[in-house]
């Protein structure tokens, strides 16, 4: 259940909100939906980790409050919902494989050559330039007008 923009004929966002999935109000489009598409609630799970929704988490058969916040936490215990505490968040990286540093080594080697190579360019092409502007007999030097 979430809130819903308003959508003019035109299918145009109105900037004002149809349907504000908050509190009591959620409670009733879950029960409409429930009723529309046959699913028994008292068979059914929700979760939220907020005070807010506990109406929500009363109309199912199955409440769970995950990382609740205090006021949530206390109506759990009294009701005797289960809670689910996550003590530290998913992150997507502790969900990939871990790499073995060998493409971090190679992508490493590669970025140093490429300096490198840039950084000796760079060099040669002053060091040219500097012979093509020095004075005969004093390479290295630049002529200075005046």
């Amino acid at each position: 259940m979430a809130s819903r923009a308003e959508i003019d004929g035109e299918g145009r966002y109105t900037g004002n909100v149809a349907f504000y999935a908050y509190g009591p109000f959620k409670v009733d489009a879950m029960i409409d939906l429930a009723a529309e598409r046959g699913i028994d609630l008292a068979a059914s799970w929700a979760y939220s980790d907020s005070y807010t929704d506990l109406p929500m988490l009363e109309a199912v058969g199955h409440p769970v409050a995950v990382n609740p916040d205090r006021p949530l936490a206390k109506a759990a215990r009294e009701r005797g919902f289960e809670v689910r505490t996550f003590v530290r968040p998913v992150r997507l990286r502790d969900r990939l494989p871990a790499h073995t540093g060998q493409a971090t080594g190679v992508v490493a080697g590669v970025a140093a050559l490429s300096v490198g190579a840039g950084l000796w360019w760079r060099s040669a092409r002053r060091l040219s330039s500097l012979a093509a502007s020095s004075p005969p007999g004093r390479p290295g030097r630049r002529a200075w007008p005046g």
